[in-house]
Protein backbone atom coordinates (compact mmCIF):
# COMPACT_ATOMS: atom_id res chain seq x y z
CA UNK A 1 0.00 0.00 0.00
CA UNK A 2 1.44 3.36 -0.71
CA UNK A 3 2.21 6.11 2.13
CA UNK A 4 1.01 9.35 0.43
CA UNK A 5 2.17 11.21 2.86
CA UNK A 6 5.82 9.76 2.73
CA UNK A 7 5.73 10.36 -1.25
CA UNK A 8 9.31 11.79 -2.13
CA UNK A 9 10.81 12.76 -5.36
CA UNK A 10 14.59 11.31 -6.01
CA UNK A 11 17.24 12.26 -8.41
CA UNK A 12 18.90 9.55 -9.72
CA UNK A 13 22.24 9.84 -11.36
CA UNK A 14 23.75 6.96 -13.35
CA UNK A 15 27.03 7.13 -15.18
CA UNK A 16 27.36 5.74 -17.86
CA UNK A 17 30.71 3.92 -19.70
CA UNK A 18 30.92 5.07 -23.37
CA UNK A 19 33.96 5.36 -25.21
CA UNK A 20 32.55 7.16 -28.05
CA UNK A 21 32.08 10.08 -25.78
CA UNK A 22 34.77 12.94 -24.94
CA UNK A 23 36.00 11.74 -21.26
CA UNK A 24 34.84 7.91 -22.16
CA UNK A 25 31.56 8.74 -19.26
CA UNK A 26 28.18 10.62 -19.59
CA UNK A 27 25.11 10.75 -17.35
CA UNK A 28 21.70 10.12 -17.49
CA UNK A 29 19.35 11.13 -14.65
CA UNK A 30 15.98 9.92 -13.27
CA UNK A 31 13.08 11.22 -11.79
CA UNK A 32 11.84 8.75 -9.07
CA UNK A 33 8.22 9.57 -7.40
CA UNK A 34 8.12 6.49 -4.22
CA UNK A 35 7.08 6.36 -1.10
CA UNK A 36 9.69 3.93 -0.30
CA UNK A 37 13.38 3.40 -2.07
CA UNK A 38 11.61 0.12 -2.44
CA UNK A 39 7.95 1.24 -3.98
CA UNK A 40 9.01 3.41 -7.00
CA UNK A 41 5.70 4.82 -8.53
CA UNK A 42 6.94 7.12 -11.68
CA UNK A 43 10.49 6.77 -13.55
CA UNK A 44 11.12 9.68 -15.60
CA UNK A 45 14.64 9.65 -17.70
CA UNK A 46 16.12 13.38 -18.46
CA UNK A 47 19.52 13.48 -19.49
CA UNK A 48 19.72 17.28 -18.40
CA UNK A 49 21.16 17.65 -14.63
CA UNK A 50 19.09 18.78 -12.07
CA UNK A 51 18.65 22.21 -11.13
CA UNK A 52 20.91 24.03 -8.31
CA UNK A 53 17.95 24.00 -5.78
CA UNK A 54 16.76 20.50 -6.61
CA UNK A 55 16.20 18.42 -3.72
CA UNK A 56 18.60 15.27 -2.91
CA UNK A 57 18.17 12.47 -1.12
CA UNK A 58 21.40 10.23 -0.13
CA UNK A 59 20.67 6.22 -0.07
CA UNK A 60 20.32 3.76 -3.18
CA UNK A 61 17.93 2.40 -4.93
CA UNK A 62 16.44 -1.10 -4.52
CA UNK A 63 16.96 -3.98 -6.83
CA UNK A 64 13.26 -3.88 -7.99
CA UNK A 65 13.65 0.06 -8.92
CA UNK A 66 16.85 -0.38 -10.73
CA UNK A 67 15.28 -3.61 -12.08
CA UNK A 68 12.79 -1.37 -13.36
CA UNK A 69 14.46 1.31 -14.58
CA UNK A 70 17.13 -1.20 -16.77
CA UNK A 71 20.18 -0.63 -14.76
CA UNK A 72 22.46 -3.10 -13.40
CA UNK A 73 22.78 -3.64 -9.79
CA UNK A 74 25.20 -1.11 -8.44
CA UNK A 75 25.00 1.06 -10.98
CA UNK A 76 22.03 3.46 -9.98
CA UNK A 77 22.46 5.56 -6.44
CA UNK A 78 20.29 8.40 -5.15
CA UNK A 79 22.25 11.38 -4.84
Amino acid sequence: MIDHEKLKAYVVRVTRIDPSVAGGRFSLFYAVLTDTAENALVIVQDSIPPDDDAEVTGGTLSSATVKAIGLRPGFAHLL
